[in-house]
Parts: structure tokens; C-alpha cells; sequence
């Protein structure tokens, strides 16, 4: 009988090892917006995640999934409304009251049990308002479901490729391409690629202080990177001159950095760090993911900032295919900071090319 049949929304039903009779459905059917209501009607019950018990390793730290889902939403929006011109104004506006509700945070392992007993490990798990994620949550495993489990929360079923790829792009370039090729209009703070203007100088955010944080937060550990600074930009230390105790203090927060990013790198299962070494004091080589070799630019963030552009081999580091730039305070778990983590926090929304 139906009644006695169950839906399980939210993965693979072989985890409850037969416990279990599911209704069995394709990968269309259950994308269909109002396939849970359906399947109601025949009094089949619907199992989610948030049914079950849900156990985590590691800190519960912040994650910023929430700042990328901010950033790409506008662009999420003007694709719905593209596709489906019924898309409603009431309808958008719940969407973005429950990204702004949304609670999301990383942590090294989770598990799923039921009765106490462990059914199996999980990328993620969503109860009510709080995603929790395995990191990095931009890893290939964890955005297999990502998409969905999203979709879900926001009732956007359907748009789960649309959002996938919205969340796997790192650059709104390519997005803004992509969207002019397909004639889906842009969102207000983004610019068309087709008609960049040059824009003014961004204002350029300063160090607060004279000391080892602010000249490691720039990768400055000498007089003469100190002075290529300073020439580049007169204002940066107020006319004062750091101390070779402040050098010295400043490589040593640099070579902290570097330690612990690799050190955090060599747990993950995107990054293989065999033959990682240290190309420059604040570049990290070596480094193969996904099977591309790429090189990261490290930075401690103990001044609550980092400036970029200061020392001679991080540009062109950072213009290669792949390259990253991660950062770390000492307290907390090193961070890739990401294209979108950057124009989100920097409220860059023009680039001239």
C-alpha cells in the first residue's frame, strides 16, 4: 500500500539498509516543483536529513558559502525571471528572506544516524535554518548535493543547474559573458562586458597601524621591499619608519602563515601537496589540484586585512591559470578568499580590463 511506502528527499535511500520500502523515482521526476505535494496525496511520507540525528568533527566555523550565495543570487534572480516570466515578486522576495535567515558553517566530518546507530558520512545536512558543510564546501563532493539540498530550502526546484553553476564559476567575468550570450540581462551592480568604462581608482584601504601586523599583512620583512612601498604609495606608514624588531617580527608572522596554510592544505582532498615547496616568502609552489598545477599566495590577517600589490612576484603569481591567495590569523582555520568573498567585501562591482 502507498501508506506504507516513504520518499526520501534527500539522497541515496540504500543508508537505512532496507529499514525502509521507498517509492522509486528518476532524476526528472524528482526535480518537478510539486512532486512532495504529489506524492502526499497517496500518503507517502517524505524523509529528509533533518529527520535524523546529525554528528560533526572539527570547529563549527563560519562559512563563506553564505558570502558567495549573496553575490551570485542577483544573477540567480535575473535567470529565473528569464526562464519563467510567471516568477513572482512575492516569490523572490521569500527566496531572499530565507538566504537572509540562513546560517552556514563548516566543519571536518559529519555524520548521519538514526537510533544511535551511524547510517553513514554526508557532505551536508540542512535542519530548519542551518546548513552545515564539510570544507572546503567548494569541493567537487560536497557540490554534488550542494545545488539540491539548496533548491530545496528555497523552493526553487528545477534551478539546480542554474545555481550549480552560479556556485562552481570563481569568475563573474565568465558569469557575465555567459549571461550576455544568452541575453539574460545583467544584474544593476555588475557591468556589461559589452560597454566597460574606465572607472576611477578604487580607494585604497590602509593598514591601521605601524606595526609587525600591518607590514606582514602586505608581505613587507625588509627596508627594501619597505621602500618599493613607499614609492607606490608615500602615505602608507605616515612618514614613520618601521624598526628591524618589526622586520623580524613580520617574517616570523609570514613564515606562521605559510606553515599553517600548508599544513591545513595537506588535510584536504582537492589539494595534493607532494611536491609543495616555498618559491618566494609569502608563494607557495608545487601544489596540484584537480590535476592542474597551481601556486598559492599565503598571508597572515592578524591586522584584520591584507594588501596585495606590495611585493614584486605576487601579481604575476596571481595573474596565472588557478592560482590562489589564502590567508590566516593564527586562531582560526586558514581561508581561501575567493573571487566572490573579495567583490562582496570590497563592494567592487566594476573592473575595467
Amino acid at each position: 500500500e502507498a501508506k506504507n511506502l516513504k520518499y526520501y528527499a534527500d539522497g541515496d535511500t540504500s543508508i537505512f539498509q532496507e529499514i525502509y520500502q521507498f517509492v522509486g523515482l528518476n532524476e526528472e521526476n524528482k526535480t518537478q516543483q510539486n512532486i512532495e505535494t504529489f506524492l502526499e496525496y497517496f500518503g507517502i511520507e517524505i524523509l529528509r536529513q533533518d529527520n535524523f540525528d546529525i554528528e560533526f568533527e572539527g570547529d563549527k566555523l563560519d562559512s563563506d558559502l553564505k558570502n558567495k550565495l549573496e553575490s551570485i543570487f542577483p544573477y540567480l534572480e535575473n535567470w529565473i525571471v528569464k526562464v519563467d516570466s510567471e516568477f513572482s515578486t512575492e516569490q523572490l522576495k521569500k527566496v531572499y528572506e530565507k538566504l537572509e535567515k540562513l546560517a552556514i558553517f563548516e566543519v571536518t566530518k559529519l555524520s548521519l544516524s538514526y537510533d544511535g546507530n551511524i547510517l553513514k558520512t554526508v557532505q551536508l545536512h540542512l535542519d530548519k535554518n542551518e546548513l552545515l558543510v564539510t570544507k572546503p564546501w567548494s569541493s567537487n563532493k560536497v557540490l554534488i548535493s550542494l545545488p539540491k539540498v539548496l533548491c530545496d530550502y528555497f523552493n526553487l526546484k528545477g534551478y539546480e543547474d542554474k545555481l550549480g553553476f552560479l556556485l562552481k564559476e570563481d569568475d563573474f567575468l565568465e558569469i557575465n559573458e555567459y549571461f550576455e550570450n544568452e541575453g539574460i540581462e545583467l544584474p544593476e551592480i555588475q557591468v556589461s562586458i559589452k560597454d566597460r568604462k574606465q572607472e576611477a581608482e578604487p580607494e585604497i584601504i590602509l593598514p591601521k597601524n605601524n606595526t609587525a601586523q600591518a607590514l606582514a599583512s602586505m608581505g613587507i620583512t625588509n627596508a627594501i621591499e619597505f621602500e618599493k612601498a613607499i614609492k607606490v604609495n608615500p602615505n602608507l606608514f605616515h612618514n614613520s619608519t618601521p624598526t628591524q624588531e618589526m622586520y623580524d617580527a613580520a617574517q616570523r608572522l609570514i613564515n606562521r602563515a605559510t606553515v599553517n596554510i600548508e599544513t591545513y592544505l595537506k588535510t584536504l582532498d582537492d589539494y595534493s601537496c607532494e611536491d609543495i615547496e616555498k618559491t618566494a616568502p609569502t608563494i607557495l609552489g608545487g601544489i596540484v589540484k584537480n590535476g592542474q598545477e597551481i601556486s598559492i599566495v599565503a598571508r597572515p590577517s592578524d591586522d584584520g586585512m591584507i594588501v596585495i600589490g606590495y611585493y614584486d612576484s605576487e601579481i604575476p603569481v596571481l595573474e596565472l591559470d588557478g592560482s590562489e591567495l589564502w590567508y590566516e590569523d593564527g586562531k582560526s582555520e586558514p581561508k581561501h578568499l575567493t573571487l566572490g568573498k573579495l567583490l562582496n567585501n570590497t563592494k567592487i562591482t566594476r573592473i575595467p580590463l
